[in-house]
């Protein structure tokens, strides 16, 4: 059984309050505010039958996960919203002569861990897929 659409909201406004994300990094839910920024949607029937995490931008569909697995639906909004926040906080945080990711890849880290140590673990093992093929540029 899936759960409803404001249940969803509120495990993703509860979660997000614990690492303090920004209003403008959460999705919206049931409709798209379009500019890239996603969108949640349940379906109980039909071809896209799940959880629907949707990105549109210019009124094109630029991106859709669905799945019917709560966990790997609520690591991909938060992998989206903590990557936001490590972004700024690299910035904001520079290290010069230093790859930016490192300090990104940290703090997003840090973040997930927050909230759930199993998506930690699954951002690791994707950022070391990464860096297998694009190593660090440290100068």
């Amino acid at each position: 059984m899936y759960k409803s659409l404001a249940e969803i909201e509120r495990i993703v406004t509860e979660m997000s309050q614990i690492i303090n994300a920004h209003e403008r990094s959460l999705p919206t839910y049931g409709y798209s505010a379009d500019y890239a920024r996603p969108h949640i949607e349940i379906n109980t029937d039909g071809s896209y039958e799940g959880y629907n995490y949707i990105v549109v931008e210019r009124g094109e569909e630029i991106s859709r996960l669905n799945t019917k697995s709560l966990h790997e639906f609520l690591y991909t909004i938060f992998n989206d919203i903590t990557l936001d926040l490590a972004v700024e906080f690299g910035k904001n945080n520079r290290v010069i002569g230093q790859d930016f990711r490192r300090l990104m890849w940290a703090h997003q880290l840090e973040l997930l861990n927050k909230l759930n140590p199993l998506f930690t673990e699954k951002l690791q093992r994707e950022i070391d897929e990464i860096l297998d093929k694009h190593p660090y540029l440290d100068q």
